[in-house]
């Protein structure tokens, strides 16, 4: 099992990429918490591709601290 996945529920956001209410986020697997709302995948996947996953969030988080 992962520590994140996609949310199960049809719930949509707003993408950040397109902002379309489109967006699936990742959500904690163990506590059950979003993780920010930058970190999920869009379901236009012809017109707008975004996807941003947690390893590349945690990897640009971690390059950014002193």
């Amino acid at each position: 099992m992962y520590k994140y996945t996609l949310e199960k529920k049809s719930v949509k956001h707003i993408c950040p990429g397109c902002n379309k209410k489109r967006f699936v986020r990742y959500v904690d697997s163990e506590t059950n918490e979003y993780l920010s709302h930058i970190v999920g995948r869009c379901d236009r996947e012809v017109n707008c591709a975004y996807h941003y996953s947690p390893k590349s969030y945690f990897e640009d988080r971690s390059c950014r601290l002193p």
